[in-house]
């Protein structure tokens, strides 16, 4: 076969579709017909605020009607909190006073995280003693060279408090 046979062969068969993209094409088609055709869309109507009426607002919590109270809530939450970290501050104080201001800044706020945290784990029910001694640990361990024994214990007593506290 010459060359110029060749390429005619080549570019018929570029010509013609395969038998796949065929099908493609069937399906395609059929599904166009098959679709309703698309509607023309309206504008979206402007909306005057003094046409649609009075806003709607929630309606408010009266005491009495069987639903608590949010702020009530909220305050019996922070006061058992304040009371956890009652707790963990005991017997810290001196060590907190013998550190240089910068880690008591950090050593304050990492309790603060931790009381939270583990008042957020007794609101969910989810509060373990291994969860509470973890959290308290993991706050003493801020403190430079302290004693690890030292630290497990404090968070063993500290957390049987707080456990305590829960139950009641």
């Amino acid at each position: 076969m010459s060359e110029s046979n060749k390429l005619n062969n080549a570019s018929r068969k570029l010509e013609k579709p395969s038998i796949k993209e065929t099908k493609i094409q069937k399906i395609l088609e059929s599904r166009e017909k098959t679709f309703l055709p698309e509607l023309p869309r309206e504008k979206p109507k402007e909306i005057n605020p003094t046409e649609t009426g009075p806003v709607k607002s929630r309606p408010k919590i009266a005491p009495g009607n069987g639903l608590a109270d949010i702020s009530n809530l909220q305050k019996a939450k922070k006061a058992k909190q304040k009371e956890i970290e009652k707790i963990m501050e005991e017997n810290v104080e001196e060590i907190y006073m013998s550190l240089p201001p910068d880690k008591q800044i950090r050593f304050r706020a990492e309790g603060e995280k931790a009381a939270h945290e583990i008042n957020d784990l007794i609101d969910r029910g989810r509060a373990t003693l291994k969860k509470v001694i973890e959290l308290i640990k993991k706050w003493l361990s801020a403190v430079p060279g302290v004693n690890r024994y030292f630290l497990e214990q404090e968070a063993k007593i500290k957390a049987d408090k707080i456990m305590e506290m829960k139950d009641n």
